[in-house]
């Protein structure tokens, strides 16, 4: 049996995940990987399921996702994390998704609760209303987030169906508290010695950054309630090989 890969970029995206799939019964272990690796992520295993941490950014992503689909031949692939609104139509902690028409049994995820809707894929961090409204004009996506796009084209390469699930972590007219696009460093992570600048310099930051990491916390938490809900059957757990996958050419 084919496993499915799920891939979230940061922890702050897979802990709860994590906590309740083990909380209904599931295990993911941490899965070692053998030899040199080029991504800062890490993995985790269940029967049936494994589940990556790319990091930030389509550099990290579609390399964590090259190796993980060369190595586990899954039958499909989800990522999924937090997204920007880009409407009014898809306000904090909504549930989007967006999937390849083979993806198998996608109406699972609409079951769980994910609306179908249009993402878009950015190279940087929308963070404010200003370049959320750019974004909606430009590109007339519902919401924008950083590694599906590069996820997903690694996937149609390998001839794996996939489907982008996400939550609404900032709505259309939420600033974030800083531009984090500026804090981040070579390989994508948040960068501590320049958020601790940054937050010297705006002391007025800190309780709104406060304030908007609880926001993400339970945006994250709605997000990993209906992912297991949406994943954690057996039919959706695995593919069985006999069944003909997409041509990688297709």
């Amino acid at each position: 049996m084919h496993p499915g890969l799920l891939c979230f970029a940061v922890n702050e995206e897979f802990r709860p995940f994590h906590d309740l799939w083990r909380e209904k019964g599931g295990t993911l272990e941490p899965f070692e990987w053998p030899g040199p690796r080029t991504f800062t992520g890490r993995a985790w295993f269940d029967d049936g399921l494994v589940v990556i941490v790319t990091g930030m950014g389509s550099r990290n992503a579609e390399e964590a996702g090259r190796q993980a689909v060369l190595r586990w031949k899954p039958g499909w692939l989800v990522t999924s994390g937090f997204a920007g609104g880009l409407s009014r139509d898809w306000p904090r902690e909504s549930l989007i998704y967006e999937s390849d028409p083979d993806f198998p049994d996608a109406l699972r995820f609409s079951d769980a609760g994910f609306r179908p809707g249009r993402l878009t894929c950015q190279p940087k961090i929308a963070w404010n209303r200003e370049s959320k409204s750019r974004l909606a004009t430009t590109v007339g996506a519902d919401a924008v987030e950083m590694e599906s796009g590069a996820l997903r084209r690694v996937a149609a390469t390998h001839g794996v169906p996939s489907l982008t699930a996400r939550v609404i972590s900032d709505d259309w007219q939420e600033d974030l508290p800083l531009n984090f696009g500026l804090l981040m460093d070579e390989q994508q992570r948040l960068h501590r010695g320049r958020l601790a600048i940054a937050l010297a310099k705006q002391p007025t930051k800190i309780p709104e950054l406060a304030a908007f990491g609880k926001r993400a916390q339970a945006s994250a938490r709605r997000l990993a309630s209906a992912l297991v809900t949406a994943i954690l059957t057996p039919t959706l757990r695995s593919v069985d090989p006999a069944i003909p996958q997409r041509h990688p050419n297709r």
